[in-house]
């Protein structure tokens, strides 16, 4: 199903079932400020098919908006419109997960690699599935972390003895 046009908004909290095409300035909004919409299906955001996400709060949907799609997404010209809830600040070194899919492939044409929302810049990070925005930590940073505070010996010695 096409959902297509600047008036048309794909909205709500709950689970919809087919695939969608969303362009030409058309929208879909999880949630009802903030929430989460599942869609058993795929979803393609194209030329200029917006993903509307707000952010409250790191918590996904009860405090931004969440997406989960059981099947694939493509974004191929789509666009990501973030806007902040009741004066919140996101925290730079917090993480949002805002979509989740089987595969995604592509990347929004406003949000390549970081989306400034309010005054503040978030990175974007595209995982096989799932879209992060914000400070997602590497595994060798965690690596180091456990290098430095001495566990990461200690977790060594604790499975050679199993």
């Amino acid at each position: 199903m096409e959902i297509n046009g600047a008036t048309t908004v794909m909205s709500g909290n709950g689970t919809l079932v087919g695939d969608f095409t969303v362009a030409n300035e058309a929208a879909i909004s999880p949630g009802t400020s903030p929430g989460n919409l599942t869609i058993e299906g795929s979803v393609t955001f194209a030329d200029n098919g917006l993903l509307d996400i707000e952010l409250g709060g790191t918590e996904a949907g009860s405090k931004h908006d969440f997406l989960h799609v059981i099947g694939d997404v493509t974004i191929d010209g789509g666009l990501l419109e973030l806007s902040l809830l009741d004066n919140y600040v996101p925290n730079t070194s917090r993480s949002f997960v805002i979509l989740k899919a089987k595969s995604i492939t592509g990347r929004f044409a406003n949000a390549v690699s970081s989306v400034t929302v309010g005054d503040v810049t978030l990175p974007i990070t595209y995982r096989p599935d799932r879209i992060i925005l914000g400070v997602v930590p590497e595994p060798s940073a965690l690596l180091l972390v456990l290098i430095g505070s001495g566990l990461l010996p200690a977790l060594c010695r604790s499975r050679n003895k199993n």
